[in-house]
């Protein structure tokens, strides 16, 4: 069985996400709305991908039908 992680592993595990997670705020307020846009549609192209089409439930079409005129104007 391993040894429990000391106070000093904990606190430094606390910082290295602290630190992660200040680049990712950074990247993003840095991306363009573009690449933001791009971003989100490639996740939303991963839901059949990723099984998750049956999940989504049938009153977000109008959500949907949104986000699709959006991905029409963002590939013309």
């Amino acid at each position: 069985m391993s040894q429990p992680i000391t106070r000093g592993e904990a606190l430094a595990f606390q910082a290295r996400w602290r630190a992660v997670n200040a680049h990712q705020k950074e990247e993003l307020r840095r991306a363009t709305p573009d690449e933001k846009l791009q971003a989100a549609d490639m996740l939303m192209r991963s839901v059949d991908g990723m099984g998750w089409r049956s999940a989504l439930a049938e009153d977000d079409w109008h959500e949907h039908e949104l986000w699709n005129e959006l991905r029409k104007r963002l590939h013309g």
